[in-house]
């Protein structure tokens, strides 16, 4: 903290004794520290001495153009030309890309239980519109669906309509 301030104070002295440099003087005091007399020639500048000389700025009416637009903005470009027109294509029409693909079918059933008997093939119990089915592998069922086989996980049927194989776990959730 002792050290902030003590370089904030520093900072604040140079910049008082250095004021008269950067803050303009009031014409009064312009005057009082121009120096009378004949001006320093290009060959005294020359030699090594250093010329005072003020500036001589230009009237202010010459800037008054720039007043007027903003100086950020810096030389605007050209209007830039019209594109130029596109030809059409002359070629065949082009053909629109195939339908996507139907999402497979849900199946309509929901599996109640599985029996399998010794010497006969297995055989499901399906409910469909709250009605109890007994399938074996091969059975067309309503609804539009062939039971195609019985596994021991996964029931499979083929949709008779879009010609689609779907698979249903023995836990009754279709894949």
């Amino acid at each position: 903290m002792n050290r902030r301030m003590l370089g904030l104070l520093g900072a604040a002295l140079t910049l008082w004794f250095l004021r008269a440099e950067f803050l303009p003087a009031s014409n009064a005091d312009a005057a009082r520290q121009r120096p009378s007399g004949p001006k320093p020639s290009a060959r005294a500048a020359a030699d090594g001495d250093v010329c005072t000389v003020p500036a001589q700025l230009p009237e202010r009416s010459a800037f008054a153009a720039f007043g007027k637009e903003d100086p950020f903005l810096g030389p605007r470009p050209p209007a830039a030309a019209a594109p130029a027109p596109v030809p059409e294509f002359a070629g065949p029409p082009l053909r629109p890309p195939p339908p996507a693909p139907a999402p497979p079918p849900r199946l309509p059933y929901k599996l109640v239980g599985v029996m399998r008997e010794k010497d006969q093939t297995a055989s499901v119990f399906l409910t469909h519109e709250d009605r109890l089915i007994q399938a074996r592998a091969g059975d067309t069922l309503d609804g539009g669906y062939r039971l195609l086989s019985i596994a021991m996980r996964e029931l499979t049927f083929l949709n008779l309509q879009q010609n689609l194989t779907v698979r249903m776990p023995v836990d009754g959730e279709p894949s």
